[in-house]
């Protein structure tokens, strides 16, 4: 997810009930890719899309700029989307540990 400040990526905050036990590191990157036509860069970009037009509705609704929200609050976004934002999670912090400095 990007900051409206910075663009810095961050881990979907989930509560445990939207997160899906059990995912495997393969089952993970299969999701994400499956959002980007195989590319894994791709489909975590593509993710940050989806929070970011979620988050751009709820601003556009609460500022009267349209009469609906696409997903009612972020239980409703994370019911709708849990599997996609476990993987991303998933590949998120497997990806992290690339870049880890070695002890």
């Amino acid at each position: 997810m990007y900051s409206q400040e910075k663009e810095v990526v961050t881990m979907f905050r989930m509560n445990d009930f939207h997160v899906v036990e059990g995912m495997t590191w393969d089952e993970a990157v299969r999701i994400i890719k499956g959002r980007a036509n195989d590319n894994l860069l791709e489909g975590m970009e593509y993710m940050n899309d989806v929070w970011n037009r979620y988050v751009d509705d709820q601003n556009a609704f609460y500022k009267g700029e349209k009469d609906e929200m696409i997903y009612g609050d972020d239980d409703d976004f994370f019911e709708h989307w849990c599997y996609e934002c476990t993987a991303y999670n998933i590949v998120f912090e497997g990806m992290g540990q690339l870049f880890v400095e070695a002890a």
